[in-house]
């Protein structure tokens, strides 16, 4: 069948209603071949001109348009020919994308992808119709009468807030603005590793590849190991601090950004020179490691140390025996020959009488990992190296220090003219749990100087690197002989606070007694002391905390959990020497889950319960079906904050699992339970992050509310992040009034909304787009100074409403007992208190108490 010629047949025999149906679902002439395309304007201009309808005769006679029989109705032909439209389109997009891909370029792929979007969405548009506004009187009367009769929108968990909006209805969209959490924020240069592969990316590179889906985080209780992304977030350009560490580590942050010291965590505006923050001990070796021919191991250390790799070959400089040998039976296994004019200078060429389909084998392999024609100051490690596994990385960097490295009674040095080197190589001893201090050094050169860099690896490291780095000969004796001495390092420890000093204090005041009967004397003789041990004793020079004295004192004051993980969790202590305006810089986020810190440049750094509120009130207090997303959360995260607010759980004790035995069984049983309830629905993760995944879901589970977490991380259309965020909002807006749900949506303020001023707080200030502001029908923003977090408050204060002006919402906020009721507000009666050691007859209700067991004192669900 003509497809085309049967819709015009189809609008000429319904008429008027069938081209007004047409126009409304957005079919134009250009949608069909040139015949029915004359048609379809024909009829237009004729309804135009004489406002009435052209007979089939007519049409026939002016164009000779033949007219074929048609049975369906018009809007069948309608909806092929948009199909169609859309088929086509689709066909041609992909071919584009098709095409960048198989010239390798993905994100040209992507950037065609988009702009096939843009254009299939423009061909569906729909023209909206004007109504007659009057005749949506029998709508206003039912809603009049629904608020009459005390009915109401989806409540919120707070009476000011559902007295001042009656709820939230189908198509608001509501607003919930918070202050910007410390942040996290880095500059586009920080080096991260891949824990899969241990090949090392700058962020920037790391925001755009899809294939880096995993950093290295830190926990307490784990110390450094893998986790999810689960969330980049691109920042913007800020203004930026550069740290430099006494290791000679640096790193760029913003002033917000938290470093995680003795004390927790510590934002970078707050942090001085002098103290300690934490760095990575001993960094993971890669989780599918990659090794290479041993022949490539050895050369590649080689030539990168003293070698030169240029088109006419690939010579280096070397007189000490064994390495000549090394290199010698590396060259001839890879079917080459090792050349030695004086002696001193060996070029590698192809050996006589052998065929070298390739050329010089050397000299391939060394243009294959990138060291062809670079200049020692900008040589660098190659990524092949950052694969290996330890045994080969123990190998490289053996061959590597006995080629450019040197062992003194002053210890284990190298030095070079690139400092990039020596950085990744500074990252690389740390995989075989070696620290090293890098500093700028000023080298004699042919009689002139230069700049270099030295990297010297401190004194309590010299073990450790003679077990996992093997090198020979008089480096090797020297170097164990200084490891054999008896050392007293100052570095690697943490230097405390008087703050911390005092919460010391407190822990032996009123437990000593007098000192021969206590605690304190038995530190001292479990360190083999025969003098008086006095707390002072914990500390060495510039306020160091000794960490095995303070191992065996928290064991004598029962103070282990609390302490432990300063000595006992991956960490090793660096000095922070400067700190200093970095200018405005390119910035890039992570965000990990769950323990909301990432390791960038071999440093510790830092990582929405509002929704879990209102998504657990709605779904057990009103029974409505709620459909929770989230564009920053796993779907794991998210549960485990609604069974903490739902069964009242102290948040910090079950996040860390470390729940009493009776509340874990009680918690456990309910969790079970739980699985047969309905109407709470969750989708994060492996979320798409844009609103057709959105309006997916929720054509899926039709909600009766939609809270949306992260909003300004949906992935909208536009050129830069601002426009995409204006055109996220733009269609948020549009979806919950297409889907007739009340949507949530959170965003955050920008950095000029103070975290002590409640003033600050405004529509102005939301981040990235005023059109978040323009198209939200209510804002509320979370306010909590510095004095409130400390009282476990909150304030919901709102910044546009419906009608009037809405006042200030305070709130508690406390996740020990998970109480966020309204100041002034009593507990709901199926809330037990805490002493009550009753157990509720609904075992889905909040509030249950199960009173204690050994070890718990009636932590309440």
């Amino acid at each position: 069948m003509d497809l085309d010629r049967a819709l015009v047949s189809a609008i000429l025999r319904e008429g008027k209603p069938a081209m007004q149906k047409a126009v409304e679902k957005g079919v134009r002439d250009e949608f069909l071949a040139t015949e029915s395309q004359h048609a379809f304007l024909f009829i237009n201009e004729f309804i135009a001109k004489y406002d009435a309808f052209p007979t089939p005769a007519e049409i026939q006679g002016k164009l000779g348009y033949s007219i074929i029989d048609t049975t369906a109705p018009a809007e069948f032909y309608i909806d092929e020919v948009l199909n169609r439209r859309l088929h086509d389109g689709i066909s041609s997009g992909l071919k584009g994308v098709v095409s960048h891909l198989e010239k390798r370029d993905p994100k040209s792929a992507y950037l065609a992808y988009e702009s096939n979007l843009r254009v299939l969405r423009k061909d569906q548009h729909v023209v909206q119709k004007s109504v007659n506004l009057l005749t949506l009187a029998p709508d206003f009367l039912a809603y009049y009468d629904k608020l009459k009769a005390g009915i109401t929108g989806v409540l919120t968990p707070w009476r000011s807030i559902n007295e001042s909006t009656l709820g939230f209805w189908p198509e608001d969209f509501v607003l919930v603005v918070a202050r910007l959490g410390i942040g996290k924020c880095l500059d586009t240069d920080t080096v991260l590793t891949n824990p899969i592969t241990g090949v090392q990316s700058r962020l920037g590179a790391v925001f755009e590849s899809p294939e880096f889906s995993q950093a290295l985080t830190w926990s307490k209780e784990r110390g450094i190991h893998a986790a999810p992304i689960t969330a980049k977030v691109d920042t913007g350009r800020k203004e930026c601090l550069r740290f430099v560490l006494d290791s000679g580590r640096e790193v760029i942050v913003t002033p917000e950004h938290p470093f995680l010291t003795p004390s927790g965590w510590v934002k970078a505006e707050d942090m001085l020179p002098g103290g300690s923050l934490a760095v990575v001990a001993q960094q993971p070796l890669p989780q599918q490691p990659v090794g290479l021919p041993p022949a490539a191991v050895d050369l590649l250390a080689v030539y990168l140390a003293d070698g030169s790799c240029t088109q006419s070959g690939a010579n280096f400089t070397k007189a000490d025996s064994e390495i000549v040998r090394i290199a010698t039976e590396a060259v001839e296994s890879l079917g080459g020959e090792l050349r030695s004019d004086d002696g001193l200078l060996h070029r590698a060429v192809c050996a006589e009488g052998r065929q070298c389909p390739g050329g010089n084998p050397v000299l391939e392999l060394l243009r294959e990992h990138g060291l062809k024609g670079v200049l020692s100051k900008d040589k660098t490690i190659p990524e092949a190296v950052f694969r290996l596994d330890a045994a080969q990385l123990g190998r490289f960097i053996a061959v590597f220090w006995m080629c450019d490295g040197y062992v003194t009674d002053q210890g284990a040095e190298i030095t070079l003219a690139s400092r990039e080197l020596l950085v990744q190589l500074q990252s690389l001893l740390t995989r075989l749990g070696v620290q090293s201090r890098l500093a700028y050094k000023r080298a004699k050169y042919q009689g002139g100087w230069k700049d270099a860099w030295r990297l010297r690896v401190y004194a309590s490291s010299y073990a450790r690197f003679l077990e996992a780095i093997p090198i020979w000969g008089t480096k090797q004796e020297t170097l164990a002989e200084l490891a054999a001495l008896e050392k007293n390092p100052n570095v690697g420890l943490p230097v405390v606070s008087e703050a911390f000093k005092a919460e010391l204090r407190a822990e032996i005041d009123g437990r000593i007694g007098r000192w021969r009967g206590g605690p304190l004397k038995r530190v001292g003789e479990r360190l083999g002391w025969k003098t008086h041990f006095g707390f002072r004793n914990l500390f060495g020079r510039h306020g160091t905390l000794l960490l095995e004295r303070f191992r065996i004192f928290c064991e004598e004051f029962d103070c282990v959990e609390t302490y432990s993980w300063l000595w006992d969790s991956g960490l090793w202590w660096d000095s922070v020497v400067s700190i200093e305006s970095a200018g405005e810089r390119k910035i890039f986020d992570l965000t990990m889950e769950p323990t909301e810190c990432f390791v960038a440049n071999d440093i510790i750094v830092h990582n929405t319960w509002f929704l879990t509120l209102l998504a657990e009130h709605a779904w057990a207090t009103q029974k409505k079906r709620v459909l929770f997303a989230s564009t920053e959360m796993s779907k794991e995260r998210i549960l485990q904050r609604f069974y903490a607010l739902h069964m009242r759980l102290p948040y910090e004790e079950f996040r860390k699992a470390k729940l009493g035995v009776f509340v874990e069984q009680k918690f456990r049983e309910q969790a079970i339970a739980m699985q047969a309830m309905d109407g709470l629905f969750i989708v994060g993760g492996d979320f798409d992050f844009r609103v057709e995944s959105l309006e997916a879901a929720i054509d899926d589970c039709e909600p009766d509310l939609v809270l949306l977490d992260g909003a300004y991380l949906l992935k909208g259309e536009g050129e830069g992040r601002t426009e995409k965020a204006s055109n996220s909002f733009d269609d948020i807006k549009r979806l919950a009034k297409r889907c007739r749900v009340p949507l949530v949506a959170t965003t955050q303020f920008n950095r000029e909304a103070k975290v002590n001023s409640a003033k600050s707080a405004s529509v102005e200030k939301i981040a990235l787009s005023d059109a978040a502001g323009w198209n939200a029908d209510l804002i509320y923003g979370l306010v909590q100074t510095e004095d409130m977090k400390r009282d476990g408050r909150m304030i919901l204060k709102p910044m546009k409403f419906r009608e009037g002006i809405g006042e200030d919402v305070e709130c508690l906020w406390d996740f020990a007992t998970m109480d966020f009721r309204e100041v002034g507000e009593m507990a709901p009666s199926h809330v037990k208190p805490r002493s009550a050691g009753t157990v509720d007859d609904d075992p889905y209700s909040t509030g249950l108490d199960f009173g204690s067991d050994d070890g718990d004192s009636g932590v309440p669900f």
